[in-house]
């Protein structure tokens, strides 16, 4: 039997969560959650991640795809944010790492 918790916990946070705390973090104006997201998707694109991979760490579905791949990727998904935790370390204390052509830039620093 399931404890009270653990169904609470089960449920989705709100979708504006995430962009409450980076407002009340100073980025209001600057910053939104989608954007991050665009960030991380377009960073671990450029480093040839595999495309399969990335869409599951970012819980995008394919509806189609998904109903005959049940994979969660895991596994390579550590690889993937274990890689993504370095970099957004490196660039917080200046090491901006090079993602093609372009460098990160950190805003306000």
């Amino acid at each position: 039997m399931e404890s009270a918790l653990y169904k609470a916990n089960k449920k989705p946070i709100n979708n504006q969560t995430a962009n409450k705390a980076l407002q009340r973090m100073g980025f209001k104006g600057r910053q939104t959650s989608h954007g991050l997201r665009a960030l991380a998707s377009t960073t671990l694109n450029e480093q040839g991640f595999d495309v399969d991979v990335i869409e599951a760490a970012l819980s995008h579905v394919d509806k189609v795809r998904s109903a005959y791949n049940r994979t969660d990727y895991l596994e390579r998904r550590k690889v993937v944010m274990s890689w993504w935790s370095e970099h957004i370390e490196e660039a917080a204390i200046g090491n901006h790492l090079i993602s093609g052509l372009k460098t990160l830039k950190i805003v306000g620093a």
